[in-house]
């Protein structure tokens, strides 16, 4: 583990509320936030993160909300931040 794992877990776990129809309220979005805690205090405490499976499983399933602007499987997120990423792309600059 590295300090780049706290960027990856955070990013697991913004897709993930996403995906999920709780948000942040659901279970395993609980668990990656606890992970994500875990990657905060790695470089101190040395111990690392546990990424939840079934987290891993979902996002290989599911892919990225189209806000996050990820490579690879994308979907149109209907969450307020997929709607105010595509309301604030439509602006001409």
């Amino acid at each position: 583990y590295s300090n780049d794992t706290l960027g990856q877990v955070a990013t697991m776990h913004l897709a993930l509320c996403d995906i999920q129809k709780t948000g942040a309220r659901d279970e395993i979005a609980k668990e990656l936030a606890k992970a994500q805690s875990y990657a905060v205090d790695f470089p101190k405490t040395g111990v690392p993160p546990e990424v939840p499976i079934e987290a891993e499983k979902i996002l290989k399933k599911e892919g990225y909300p189209d806000f996050m602007q990820m490579a690879g499987e994308k979907y149109t997120s209907t969450k307020p931040l997929g709607h105010y990423y595509r309301r604030a792309a439509s602006f001409d600059v």
